[in-house]
């Protein structure tokens, strides 16, 4: 894979190929059962945003042509993510109120 990433220019490709790797594996796996979906939807999205800038930019749109649709609509769909969490189904749900962790509780806090 860091072969791959040195093909294209990317700056410090074994570094990078292991960050995208893992944020893939681990970060796409904490999406699917919602954990840490913020965290995890923002490291998607830096990935999506390397992947565009090193591999697809300049290549059209589509995915038969290696263009940026797959790209543009994963990153896409990780920021929403990163900025609405996992939802009530998510593990983060789950876990939040075991932690005193709730929803809100900053702006609660500071308004009273």
């Amino acid at each position: 894979m860091a072969a791959g990433f040195e093909q294209m220019d990317v700056p410090f490709a074994t570094a990078a190929a292991w960050f995208a790797a893992l944020v893939e594996l681990i970060g796409g796996a904490a999406l699917v059962v919602g954990l840490v979906t913020p965290l995890a939807g923002i490291l998607l999205v830096v990935d999506m945003v390397g992947a565009y800038i090193f591999a697809h930019v300049g290549n059209g749109m589509f995915v038969d042509q290696d263009g940026a649709e797959l790209v543009l609509a994963l990153g896409a769909a990780s920021l929403v993510f990163a900025g609405i969490g996992g939802g009530r189904l998510s593990l983060d749900h789950v876990i939040a109120p075991r932690l005193g962790v709730a929803k809100g509780s900053k702006a609660r806090a500071s308004a009273g």
